[in-house]
Formats: C-alpha cells, structure tokens, sequence
C-alpha cells in the first residue's frame, strides 16, 4: 500500500513483494560507515580542481548538508563543486603549503604568477576574533584508497541510490543500472526518461548502495505517479442544450438591454427569415436616382448656334496647336487667303464684287511679258482690294 507521505517511502514500501537485486557495498567506492562531517562554513581548504588533473587549489566552503559540502575554488566565479565529506580531493591547507605552492584554478581572474601573494592575503587570521581561517587537519578524514573496487561489479537491473547532481540537494532517488560498458555505467533514475540518465565510472562517489538514504537520514524522492490510484475515466454524457432567452445585444461593442415589443420573450433558437432583396417587374423603369449623373464621354446634345437656349452664345475655341504656330510663325499672306470669301480680320461676309470681263489671251500674255521684269511686291492682307486681284 502506498505510503501517505514521501518520508515514509522506502525500498520496501517501494519494491513490495517485487523482487530486486541491489548492488553490493563492495561494488560502490564508499565507507562501509556514515562519515563525520565536521566541516563549517568559510572554512579554507585545498581542493582539487575537476578540470586540471593533480592540481592543488585553495578553496572555502559555502554550504555543508549531512555529509556533503559545497566548496569553491578562491579566485574563480561560478566555480562551486560538491563533495563527501571524507573525499580523496580534499586536503588540509598546512599539508598541502609544505609540500609546496599552490595551483590558481583554470580560469584564475587576477595574475597567475601572483597567485601565492593572493593565497598569503586570503589565509590571514581575522583580526576580530583572530581566529585560523584553515580547516584544522583533524576535520578531514579522508576515504581508505584501499575501498576502491578492484574491478566494475555493477549489472544492468541492479538497484541503488544517486542524488540529483544538476540541482543538488540533500536527498537521493531510487535508481537501476541500464548499462555496462567496461568501467562506464550508465544509471536510471526510476520513472524518468533517459535524458534524465548519469553516466560516470564505477569508482563514482555519488552511486551509494540501497539503504543509505536510511542511514543518513535524507528524504528517498519517490518515483514520479508513485501511490497515484489508477481510477478509470468516466464516460462523458451528451450534454442537453435549453433554449435560452435573449435578454441583450450587444451594441457597438456594449451589452445594453434589449426592449421587447412584448412581454413574452424571443427563443434563442427560434429562426428568423432572412431579409431578400426586392426584385423588380419586368417593364417597369427602375427607379431614378437624385444624384446628378457623371458625364460618360464627350456631350453632344448642346446647341452650337445663336438660337440655343444659354444666355452666352457657344463660341469655338481656339486649339492649342493653332495658338503655338501663331506665335512662333510669322503670318504672310498667299494668293489662297487673297482669293478666300472674307479676310481674316474681318468676321461678317462681304458681298461679292461684280466679275469682270475677261481680257483676250494675247493681251494677257502681252501683260505678263511686259511685267516678267518687273519687281513683286508683298503687300498686307488688309490692303489688299478683291478688285486689285484680276487673271
């Protein structure tokens, strides 16, 4: 039966009446015991750096839960690594300066040749309490070498026990083995997906045997849905629509309330026939519109005489071709404008001049012999006479 509350979960309660194969304590590189941890806060340490292999750094502690801590490494940001307690990484910083210098970290932000004058400044005694900011050396009581397994016990289906090292937490969670490969052991977290998967070696200080989240008392996170009672769905009704009164409209966005023209009021549903244009008869002229009408083209119907009916006369204008060549040619009078009807300056007709008889043929030619040297003179069109112009 599932437990009420999460700190009642445990591998029996858990596994019940399944049966599991845990991983033995000597597949699992850690003390047999539960390790004192003795550690405090803003503590000085020697601490190895996880990217640089053999490396000795100084580093303090920022957080200490049950038996782990939380160290950083002195004169790097975001650089926060957690331990066991009783780790083979950590060392007692009076050890470690005898032995010889300090490594700065990898991304050390001051001067890396100047590193031990930095360590010199940060392991100053507090001049308040003038107290040691190292770690006394009996804090540390580091892991036996001789725990290290001799060779990869882990198979697939086995049981253990992993904290969450993404968010890490003073609590561990149920796991299983999914794969070996050599030293490599690939570990589940039970009810969640791969993705979710640690991947280390067998000689990892964060695989703990079945049973240690007992021992050290930690909350054991149950698998997710764990206790849920499966309880089937029920089937959905059709649900019965009930005709609704309409009781508002909306008006230009706002709900007013509507005014019925009588007390009973409007179905929702009820239908009401659409409005259809009206059709005109056959024969019958549509109707005529007050709105003046544009002109399509070109009006034809306008009186171009005297006798119309607009109090201005409709005189014909002039083009604009003929206004260009007026003022860019200057006008010179031919024999076609001096045999026309009328002149050009004047608008009335003139009546015509009694025609002349015609002189004989020799005459004529005794006329054009006679005037062959003679000098052509260009007169006006004005001063020219119908009576001067004669054949």
């Amino acid at each position: 039966m599932a437990p009420s509350k999460d700190d009642e979960f445990d591998w029996e309660t858990y596994m019940g009446d399944k049966a599991y194969t845990p991983a033995s304590q000597e597949a699992f590189y850690q003390n047999p015991e539960i390790p004192e941890n003795r550690f405090k806060v803003g503590k000085k340490v020697a601490i190895q750096d996880p990217r640089v292999p053999d490396s000795k750094c100084l580093g303090h502690i920022i957080t200490v839960d049950k038996i782990w801590i939380c160290v950083s490494l002195s004169g790097e940001k975001f650089a926060e690594y957690w331990l066991n307690c009783d780790d083979e990484t950590l060392w007692p910083l009076s050890e470690v300066i005898k032995e010889g210098p300090l490594q700065p970290p990898k991304n050390f932000e001051g001067n890396p040749e100047k590193y031990m004058d930095y360590v010199d400044q940060q392991l100053q005694y507090d001049e308040d309490t003038e107290e040691d900011p190292r770690a006394p050396p009996e804090w540390f009581n580091r892991i036996s070498p001789k725990l290290k397994p001799k060779e990869n016990l882990f198979k697939p289906g086995m049981k253990l026990e992993v904290p969450d090292l993404k968010r890490f937490k003073a609590e561990l969670y149920p796991a299983a083995v999914r794969s070996v490969n050599g030293n490599i052991v690939n570990v589940g977290f039970d009810g969640w997906g791969k993705k979710f998967d640690m991947t280390d070696t067998n000689e990892c200080r964060f695989f703990y045997p079945v049973g240690t989240a007992k021992k050290i008392g930690v909350r054991l996170v149950p698998p997710p849905g764990y206790g849920a009672k499966a309880t089937p769905k029920p089937k959905a009704t059709p649900k019965t629509k009930t005709p609704k009164t309409v009781t508002e409209k909306k008006l230009n966005g706002n709900s007013a309330a509507a005014t019925p023209a009588s007390s009973k009021s409007t179905p929702i549903n009820k239908t009401i026939p659409a409005k259809t244009p009206r059709k005109s008869a056959v024969g019958t002229s549509p109707k005529k519109s007050t709105a003046p009408l544009k002109p399509a083209g070109r009006r034809t119907d306008l009186k171009r005489n005297n006798s119309a009916s607009s109090s201005e006369p409709d005189e014909k204008k002039p083009k604009l071709e003929d206004i260009k060549t007026a003022s860019t040619k200057k006008y010179v009078p031919s024999l076609a404008d001096a045999l026309a009807k009328t002149t050009p300056s004047s608008a009335k007709k003139t009546p015509k001049s009694p025609a002349k008889k015609r002189k004989p043929i020799s005459s004529v030619a005794d006329d054009h012999h006679a005037n062959s040297h003679s000098e052509i003179v260009l007169l006006p069109a004005k001063d020219i006479k119908p009576s001067d112009l004669t054949c």
